[in-house]
């Protein structure tokens, strides 16, 4: 199957193949976080941000935000789209953010545990995971809740909601709305892109989609066998 890529102008594509699992990339023009109940910015464990509501769930978008984020320069780059369970947040992140060299858009959910113990543990956990965290990594807390975002002051003790299951279209659409470049790959947490790929992608998809908007830019994906040492990085 393929990973799906958002899109202003071009529809999802879906494409099987039985070897190589092929990723579109589309041009993304604009953002649009279709939220309910804002509240207003606050300073949580120390940092300042905003909570939302997006359907059952509430965020805290960039408790870690990148710089590439915050700059208009990267604007043409490609954002890779992630999301993970708190749960199995490993060195996998660190390797996802070292083989990519454009901006990295990370949605992680908190499963049924205490909010005020669990963001600033998962945010010490990907910082001592990732060298260099704020330079390309942008973090947002994803957690389901009880009632309303606005209605519970998250300094107090409650706990999350449990949720049987892990809602991953959810959290896919959540670091995806909260990217801010103009293109977007949207891949597995298992992912590893091989050297100098997103600077390569997106130089040809400036080209192409300039052309037509419509065009879906493909490449392969083959899967390593996990006893493997080291993963050879071809230029």
């Amino acid at each position: 199957g393929t990973k799906p890529v958002a899109s202003k102008n071009a529809n999802l594509t879906t494409i099987f193949m039985r070897i190589s699992l092929l990723i579109g990339i589309c041009e993304y023009f604009s953002v649009a976080i279709n939220s309910t109940d804002l509240k207003g910015e606050h300073f949580i464990f120390g940092l300042r941000t905003r909570v939302f509501r997006y359907k059952d769930y509430c965020v805290l978008p960039n408790v870690i935000q990148s710089k590439m984020s915050l700059g208009l320069n990267y604007y043409k780059r490609i954002t890779l789209v992630l999301h993970a369970d708190q749960k199995y947040l490993d060195k996998t992140i660190s390797y996802q953010v070292d083989s990519w060299d454009g901006p990295v858009s990370l949605a992680v959910v908190i499963p049924s545990v205490s909010i005020n113990k669990s963001i600033p543990a998962t945010i010490e956990k990907i910082t001592g995971l990732v060298t260099d965290v704020k330079g390309k990594l942008s973090v947002h807390i994803v957690y389901r809740w009880p009632m309303n975002c606005k209605e519970v002051s998250l300094e107090n003790g409650w706990h999350v909601l449990s949720s049987a299951l892990y809602p991953a279209n959810t959290a896919r659409n959540i670091a995806r709305m909260l990217s801010r470049t103009k293109y977007l790959l949207i891949a597995d947490y298992s992912h590893i892109f091989s050297l100098n790929f997103e600077r390569q992608m997106s130089k040809l998809a400036e080209e192409v989609l300039h052309v037509n908007s419509k065009t879906v830019l493909v490449f392969r994906i083959f899967e390593a066998n996990t006893t493997a040492s080291r993963l050879l990085f071809i230029d």
